[in-house]
């Protein structure tokens, strides 16, 4: 069952782009208009999904040691870190930071809000578990990337990104819970907050088939073997790596899995542009975001079928 479920929301990732990809085509949107899909995905809609969520499904009663979460993740991130830095060094010199980057950096929100309602339709409260245990991806993301490319360009901190939206968000309605506000949080507003949050995902995957096409003529200097060798590492070693040391850490089963999970996916999304931003290779990173992508229907649901055999789901 969690084969054909997954298999479906990757098909629903792939799909939306491909939308994406077709409107830039026909011209139904102008590619000036990507940037304003892209702002109003990530800084409007999904701190409005973000928002619903801990509106609608956190307590406090709930979620006692909420702060576990992102002490997870960052214990996981840092695996992740060792495990990208030893296999960057399977590819060469003039490309391997770009490498690094992306094996570094998984697309840890977006497919897994797809994913994730499919696979646990009893649960929720699964897309606040999500946002609490990535917490503080976005940080090391969007401010701790400098640090990899501070020598093609100065490291400067950027109060904006060192706190998104999606995390300010989170933050304030933590404050509001502890705060015991939640009673007088108008019941409008958080509908309103639901129906902007729905649009989140579907904007960024347009942005997303619309960057495709905008680049589909751009060739990339990386061989073959290269590509695949990075598909073969991303898709499929990080993955089962993963999936043999977590029977050795005592973890909750949803920990274990969103672990396993993050070290199957793809590079996050935004990484082309901001490798470009730091003086890096833009088209290294690019082609790995869509080998990865591409290769995710074949690799992710045989993946999650073979975790749900070992550890259940």
């Amino acid at each position: 069952m969690i084969f054909w479920k997954t298999l479906e929301a990757v098909g629903i990732f792939l799909g939306l782009g491909v939308v994406g990809f077709f409107l830039l085509a026909r011209r139904a949107i102008a590619k000036e208009a990507l940037s304003t899909l892209s702002f109003l995905s990530l800084d409007v809609a999904v701190p409005a999904l973000v928002f619903y969520d801990m509106m609608e499904q956190f307590s406090l009663e709930k979620y006692p040691n909420w702060w576990v979460y992102p002490l997870v993740w960052l214990g996981a991130f840092g695996f992740l870190w060792v495990l990208s830095w030893v296999f960057s060094f399977m590819f060469a010199s003039s490309y391997r930071k770009e490498v690094f980057v992306s094996l570094l950096y998984p697309n840890a929100i977006f497919i897994p809000l797809i994913l994730l309602p499919s696979l646990f339709p009893g649960k929720p409260e699964i897309t606040v578990d999500l946002f609490l245990f990535t917490m503080l991806f976005s940080f090391f993301l969007f401010q701790g990337f400098g640090f990899f490319y501070r020598a093609q360009r100065p490291m400067s901190w950027n109060g904006k990104k060192l706190f998104p939206p999606l995390v300010v968000m989170l933050v304030i309605s933590l404050c509001i819970h502890y705060a015991g506000l939640r009673m007088y949080v108008p019941a409008f507003l958080v509908d309103v907050a639901k129906r902007i949050g729905v649009l989140s995902i579907p904007l960024l995957l347009f942005v997303i088939g619309g960057n495709v096409y905008l680049d589909r003529y751009t060739t990339s200097f990386l061989p073959l073997r290269a590509k695949v060798g990075f598909v073969l590492v991303k898709n499929g070693v990080f993955p089962l790596l993963h999936l043999w040391l977590l029977g050795f850490v005592p973890l909750s089963p949803l920990f274990r899995f969103f672990i396993f999970l993050q070290s199957a996916l793809p590079p996050v999304t935004a990484l082309p542009v901001l490798v470009e931003r730091a003086g890096g290779n833009r088209l290294a990173v690019q082609s790995f975001f869509l080998w990865s992508v591409g290769a995710l229907v074949v690799t992710l649901p045989p993946l999650l079928w073979l975790y749900e055999k070992v550890y259940g789901v």
